[in-house]
């Protein structure tokens, strides 16, 4: 009877509504307070969900007629609204940029944010009389109606900051794509063997982003009369931004990506020793490379090099970025791929399968070992030892 009662009084729409502020809110929480102070990334995480509950609280409010809750949360959800981004991108940097404090020109991402806030909170506390924020409210946001010249400004202030919204998704859109790349771009300089990372959520993130950027802008603009008449689409667009929120909870809780380069300090290498020889550094690499054969361990990192060199990790990278137009990953695969071929091509390993070749070379996976293969031979290296034996075959015959 109960449940029977409960069905009838709520709709899909209370349903699609209330479901971001609970997760968004219970995942606030513990972020907010996590026993990892040091993790920067956590509290952001925190901050993040705590605004977007501000954001779904606001939103929600009026369609749950809740006047005073929404003019109270309406200059909060101005500031939440452009906060979104900014917040997203301090995460995404404390993360991959490894920048576990926050620094001064951080603050300028959130300039609009406080500007809308602290323009409509005097607009609704010094300006705005009763009458006229009620005739806002009912008329103009719930009904379309032309607003008067004296709430002109609070409406100016509303449409200006849904448009910084829309201009923040696309700017932030490229400022992502960017960090994201430049991230995987610095892991090739630092290890030989990706495939033990965990990257992919870098895509499942940037995915998020544009899922909720395709259905946030509709919503956004679509304003609160939309919610009274659009029953189905706002229901779907609400329950798909819940969608969105779970997955970037679910990714923050669940990716083990490498948090920044803290492995090894620079200052580990005394400075008094450390090569600035660009010849001589190049000439110690390849003797290393040739007569240690370090490549063959599918752990091998950047700053094992940097202490078998006696050098800076940073020296390293340079050194093969300029030098060898490649970064360390694939300088370490072109060894393996060379040594992989030397085993392919002997009699002795006839009965070796090419995965356990792969894993001789110093691959970590064979399908790392496969997909450097074809990078380098234009071939897989099954038909690479095919080819080599019926070579082989005919020079004998």
């Amino acid at each position: 009877m109960l449940s029977e009662i409960i069905l009838e009084r709520v709709s899909l729409r209370d349903v699609a509504l209330i479901c971001p502020m609970i997760i968004s809110l219970g995942w606030a929480i513990p972020n907010l307070f996590a026993f990892r102070k040091k993790d920067v990334s956590n509290r952001i995480m925190g901050i993040f969900m705590l605004n977007m509950f501000v954001f779904f609280l606001a939103t929600n409010s009026l369609y749950f007629s809740s006047y005073k809750v929404f003019l109270l949360f309406d200059p909060f959800f101005m500031f939440a609204l452009t906060a979104i981004f900014p917040i997203l991108f301090l995460y995404l940097k404390a993360i991959i940029a490894s920048e576990q404090k926050l620094v001064r020109k951080d603050i300028y991402h959130f300039v609009p944010s406080l500007l809308f806030f602290l323009s409509s909170l005097i607009l609704y506390n010094l300006v705005l009389s009763s009458t006229q924020k009620h005739f806002y409210v009912f008329h103009c946001l719930l009904q379309g109606s032309k607003p008067s010249a004296e709430i002109q400004a609070i409406v100016l202030v509303n449409l200006l900051n849904k448009l910084v919204f829309f201009l923040q998704a696309l700017i932030y859109l490229f400022v992502f794509g960017r960090l994201i790349k430049n991230h995987r771009s610095r892991l090739k300089d630092y290890y030989s063997n990706l495939e033990s990372l965990s990257i992919k959520w870098t895509y499942l993130f940037f995915g998020a982003y544009l899922l909720s950027v395709i259905v946030g802008i509709p919503v956004v603009f679509g304003g609160h009369r939309s919610f009274q008449e659009q029953e189905i689409p706002v229901s779907i667009g609400f329950l798909i931004l819940s969608s969105v929120l779970y997955l970037i909870v679910w990714v923050d809780a669940s990716q083990k990506m490498t948090p920044g380069f803290k492995h090894m300090p620079e200052s580990a290498i005394s400075s008094a020793h450390i090569y600035f020889d660009v010849n001589k550094l190049k000439e110690n690499l390849l003797l290393f490379f040739q007569n240690e054969k370090p490549y063959l361990n599918a752990d091998l990192k950047v700053e094992d090099v940097q202490y078998a060199l006696n050098t800076n990790r940073t020296y390293i990278s340079q050194l093969i970025n300029k030098e060898f137009n490649t970064n360390f990953c694939m300088f370490v695969n072109r060894y393996r791929i060379r040594e992989a071929k030397q085993l392919l091509t002997r009699k002795e390993n006839t009965h070796l399968t090419n995965e356990y070749i792969g894993k001789m070379a110093g691959f970590g996976t064979y399908h790392s070992f496969i997909q450097a293969f074809r990078y380098f031979e234009n071939t897989t290296p099954a038909n690479y030892r095919k080819g080599k034996v019926q070579k082989l075959d005919l020079q004998q015959s």
